[in-house]
């Protein structure tokens, strides 16, 4: 793997600028609800402990949010954006782009790894929760029209073959991926499910007449 592919998974719960007293109470519920997903399942969770990790009443937990659900997609709002934007670099970087497609997919593949238990906790909602499934199935559409937008700059197919292939492949990735965070794989699974992965995208990419 080059070093292209590293994942640097950052704390968002930080920023560099003051933040107004509202937003600070609504990252403390957030801090909290990420501190109790390290420790118990989704299911588990109550809001009840959540806002008194944050040193909060259960009021202020409804003020910024309406539910577990909602909470939990809003501390992953931002991981789609970042995915997305890491692998473009890498997907239009320098080199062989056989191995900047290996390389976006170990960071993928990483990157669900080091958050496996956030991911976890998201696709549970994503199950309970219509509204979370709408959101989960948005955040995949874009997946989808990053995917195809590549696909188009590197496989001979039409535009509809390309949106079309984009949904077969961003679909295989959703399903081997959630099924490795939940099994709770070792590394050697990564790497063999890495390479699986890698072996598809590339033969569904290659350039055909």
């Amino acid at each position: 793997m080059s070093a292209s592919a590293d994942v640097v998974v950052s704390s968002r719960w930080h920023p560099r600028r003051p933040q107004p007293r509202g937003e600070q109470r609504r990252l403390r519920l957030l801090e909290a609800l990420e501190r109790q997903l390290h420790g118990h399942r989704f299911a588990e969770v109550s809001i009840a402990d959540v806002a008194e990790a944050a040193g909060l009443g259960r009021s202020a937990f409804y003020f910024y949010f309406s539910s577990k659900h909602d909470a939990v997609t809003q501390l992953l709002g931002d991981v789609f954006d970042e995915e997305i934007a890491r692998v473009t670099e890498i997907l239009y970087g320098p080199g062989d782009p056989q191995d900047n497609i290996a390389d976006g997919l170990r960071f993928i593949v990483e990157s669900w790894r080091q958050r496996r238990t956030l991911l976890c906790a998201m696709l549970d909602a994503r199950d309970g929760d219509a509204e979370a499934r709408l959101i989960w199935e948005h955040w995949l559409g874009r997946y989808e029209d990053f995917a195809a937008d590549y696909i188009s700059t590197t496989a001979v197919v039409d535009p509809a073959e390309s949106r079309i292939l984009a949904h077969v492949l961003i679909a295989m990735n959703e399903r081997v991926l959630e099924r490795h965070v939940r099994s709770d794989s070792d590394r050697q699974s990564a790497d063999e499910l890495h390479g699986a992965l890698v072996r598809v995208w590339r033969a569904a990419l290659r350039r055909t007449p």
